[in-house]
């Protein structure tokens, strides 16, 4: 359903007044340190992503959640929990390859490591919520529904996935951790593409982020046999893309099939009557 000019303008005035809370949150000054002063000013930077994202996505002709792919998405329930799966593997694979070539520690991710493994309850509540959903619908929202979706009807779907990944990695400010990042922004892309969907690719990043977070406060030791568990990891993250490509293939051949055979309604056939 389209937007009526009255609700664009209720939208409008919403957005700008929920920017503004976002851009105070991000700018807030907090303890330099604190694991919920980085989770909240994190939280306003994520909430201003999404929301240009979406004041952007306004103005095309399309609804906004078409536009931002926010719609159902092609993959059943089990092709979802794949897709996660697949999504952890590949995380724990490129968190393997920094800490064996001792980039991890020369990067942001051994100062966060650092907070929450020194954090209480409190703190890593407001930092799953700041650090780990939040990035998860900001970051998707703007790079695989804006972006993405903006780019692959003038690029392809190739060139899509690979520029919204780059978006994605340089928001994260750093090379290291940005190198990682668009490893993975390539698997959301793809995930997000073929499930003409972004909603798998928010629960990924979800999920992903929030484990992470409760690894690092569990304080997990850092894996003793990289060698051997980043082959694995990264074998486990393919075979979980193919299963979803797969899935996603044999579905749309499912529905289109479905489409052709089905059988004609009585008020669809031709009246030769008087």
């Amino acid at each position: 359903m389209l937007i009526s000019p009255a609700q664009r303008r209720l939208w409008i005035s919403a957005i700008t007044l929920a920017t503004g809370i976002s851009f105070c949150l991000w700018a807030l000054p907090l303890p330099a340190g604190s694991l919920i002063g980085v989770a909240i000013s994190t939280l306003g930077l994520e909430s201003l992503l999404a929301l240009v994202a979406i004041s952007i996505a306004m103005r095309s002709p399309k609804p906004v959640g078409a536009r931002l792919g926010l719609g159902p998405s092609r993959l059943s329930l089990r092709g979802t929990s794949v897709a996660i799966l697949g999504t952890l593997a590949l995380s724990h694979a490129l968190d393997g390859v920094l800490s064996f070539t001792g980039l991890h520690e020369s990067s942001i991710l051994a100062h966060l490591n650092d907070l929450l493994s020194r954090a209480g309850p409190i703190s890593i509540i407001v930092a799953m919520v700041g650090m780990g959903i939040a990035p998860a619908i900001g970051e998707e929202v703007l790079c695989r529904g804006l972006l993405q979706r903006g780019l692959a009807p003038r690029l392809g779907g190739v060139a899509a996935v690979t520029g919204s990944a780059l978006i994605f990695g340089a928001l994260h400010l750093e090379w290291i951790q940005g190198s990682a990042a668009f490893v993975l922004g390539l698997y959301l892309g793809t995930l997000a593409h073929v499930a003409n969907s972004i909603r798998p690719a928010i629960l990924c990043h979800a999920v992903n982020n929030v484990v992470a977070i409760g690894v690092s406060w569990m304080g997990a030791e850092t894996d003793p046999s990289p060698q051997v568990t980043i082959p694995i990891a990264l074998f486990i993250s393919a075979i979980a893309m193919v299963i979803v490509l797969r899935s996603t293939e044999i579905r749309r051949r499912v529905a289109h099939c479905s489409a052709i055979h089905e059988p004609e309604r009585p008020e669809d056939s031709p009246n030769f009557g008087p």
